[in-house]
């Protein structure tokens, strides 16, 4: 006979599983399978009565739902000595059965006895079954797309709220000027914003990171120190991160005055304004909450990422599952090590390798260290979440 998988199975195979027995000991038989178009199929006999056909009454979930004779030649139950092997039967389930969203249980036996044919089956229609997945693979379809426009309205929300620091840096300076001014002050020690408009305008080449819909990664430049070199890495970084699906975004704490400035020369470069009271941990979480990619990366001013390194802190994260966050070999212009990780003593972290060839053995593989420098480093963003964020304590 054939089971579900159409492959031939032997009477003998049903020994292994003796059979419940009706009134009359000798009848015998099995429910075989169920096609995955709902057709049941199986055999009765009653050995003590050659030639007669045995009436087998199917249940579904406990309750009668139509009966058949057992009377269909098989020439596997002729062949395992069952008569004239006219004994098998096959019954299409109901059509309200077979579309129905859950399992039914499956039942023969002997009719107007107990007597049962096989163990109950549980049965769904493998086309309902697919629709179902289909359908449940939709809704989680539909709920990541309602995760993303809320995360897309939460971003342009911040973005703004980012464009509005800037505008209010800029009242601030007119506020101030014209405070100094009805004091009879001098305003000669407040720059004129239109002066640095046109001296960044000016100085700089004008350059623009590509544009995605879903970064991969998410990197944060420290608007901090001189304005040429946090523009001397924005283009090292967009130089440096080619294909690499990434978004660039300028975390001023209103250190430069400057820096709010650079997206005038970087196109598609975000810009966000963190209070500088905060601590360093309170900017990394606010940056956090802001960022898109999977991967966030904090790098500091006057940084030149050496070539590649996007590829390889994918990889890296991609190849280790349970890695959480990545610090960085910083070396300084002579070629030595400024820093390979930090370790940590007493509470303290001191960077490891300072002034350390960066070809030693210790410092040219990939290796555990206790915590990441602050001048360039990637935390996954899921394990971030899962933290709560930073300790900014």
């Amino acid at each position: 006979m054939t089971n579900q998988e159409g492959v031939i199975a032997p009477i003998s195979q049903h020994k292994e599983h003796p059979l419940p027995f009706d009134a009359e000991p000798a009848t015998v038989g099995n429910v075989d399978y169920v096609s995955d178009q709902g057709v049941v199929y199986g055999w009765a006999w009653n050995p003590a009565k050659p030639g007669t056909r045995v009436e087998v009454e199917l249940l579904i979930d406990g309750m009668a739902a139509g009966t058949t004779v057992a009377r269909l030649y098989r020439e596997d139950l002729q062949q395992a000595g069952v008569d004239d092997g006219c004994y098998g039967f096959s019954w299409p389930l109901p059509h309200k059965m077979l579309v129905l969203p859950h399992d039914i249980t499956l039942t023969a036996r002997i009719k107007n006895t107990e007597a049962l044919l096989a163990a109950p089956i549980p049965f769904r229609k493998k086309v309902v079954a697919n629709a179902l997945e289909k359908i449940e693979s939709l809704e989680n379809d539909i709920r990541l797309l309602r995760s993303t426009i809320a995360q897309l309205s939460r971003r342009e929300a911040q973005d703004n709220r980012a464009v509005a620091s800037l505008f209010t840096t800029v009242s601030d300076f007119f506020a101030e000027l014209a405070a100094v001014s009805a004091a009879g002050e001098s305003a000669g020690r407040l720059r004129p914003v239109g002066s640095a408009v046109a001296d960044v305008t000016s100085s700089f080449a004008p350059f623009a990171f590509r544009s995605f819909a879903a970064p991969q990664i998410s990197v944060f430049v420290g608007a901090a120190g001189d304005v040429s070199e946090i523009y001397q890495t924005l283009c090292a970084l967009h130089d440096s991160l080619g294909d690499t699906p990434a978004e660039v975004c300028l975390l001023d704490g209103g250190i430069s005055d400057e820096a709010s400035l650079l997206p005038l020369v970087a196109q598609n470069l975000r810009y966000t304004r963190l209070a500088a009271s905060d601590s360093s941990a309170a900017q990394c979480n606010g940056a956090m909450r802001l960022a898109v990619g999977d991967i966030v990366v904090f790098c500091a001013p006057g940084l030149t990422p050496a070539p590649l390194w996007a590829e390889a802190l994918l990889a890296a994260f991609g190849e280790t599952p349970n890695l959480a966050a990545v610090a960085a070999r910083v070396q300084d212009h002579n070629g030595m090590l400024l820093s390979a990780g930090a370790t940590q003593s007493g509470g303290f972290s001191a960077p490891r390798g300072l002034g350390m060839y960066p070809d030693d053995a210790p410092f040219t593989q990939p290796c555990a260290v206790e915590a990441v420098g602050v001048e360039l480093f990637a935390l996954r963003r899921s394990n971030w979440e899962l933290l709560g964020g930073l300790n900014e304590e």
